[in-house]
């Protein structure tokens, strides 16, 4: 089984993916553009074995230092223009070895909320409604397997990238 000893978790959110990250390895690096989503991360998840950097994902400067990089349902919101960049950047990122690891939507009603609008193809932008009333524009980009795949292929990841039956589109890859 991979277990890879240094993790880095672009836009990490609220810290989920982070609790699964911190069951078997020793360092997780976590990235996102949004102080608050590290606060509530690090409520979770408050360890010295992770370590948050308040930063927009699109100005990073890559390392080549990690074992594993991840991307939980953030791919989708990655503006078309941007997506080859930012696989390019994904790739700069892992170490000689590593590998990148992804997770996201794949367009099913039943995978989003009732009063969410029915996405086309490939989509672009999607409306959320929240609770309180707010609603916010935001890119959805639903990507399909075999395209992602020749992207990333561009990019220099060698991938495999398949959907679930019913949500998830997933898959891994290392350094071509």
């Amino acid at each position: 089984m991979y277990n890879p000893e240094c993790r880095f978790s672009l836009a990490s959110g609220t810290g989920l993916w982070t609790s699964e990250h911190l069951r078997s390895t020793q360092r997780v690096t976590c990235l996102d553009a949004a102080g608050e989503m590290h606060d509530v991360n690090r409520g979770k998840n408050g360890t010295d074995r992770v370590h948050y950097r308040l930063e927009d994902l699109f100005e990073r400067e890559p390392s080549g230092e990690y074992d594993l990089v991840s991307t939980t349902f953030w791919l989708s919101h990655v503006p078309t223009d941007r997506l080859d960049e930012f696989l390019r950047d994904v790739a700069r990122s892992i170490s000689e070895g590593g590998h990148f690891f992804l997770v996201d939507s794949q367009i099913a009603r039943t995978s989003r909320a009732r009063d969410h609008e029915e996405p086309g193809e490939n989509f672009g932008s999607s409306r959320r409604k929240f609770n309180d009333g707010r609603e916010f524009d935001i890119v959805k980009i639903f990507h399909d397997p075999d395209d992602l795949t020749e992207r990333m292929a561009n990019a220099g990841l060698r991938a495999d990238v398949q959907t679930s039956e019913n949500f998830f589109i997933y898959g891994m890859a290392d350094l071509t």
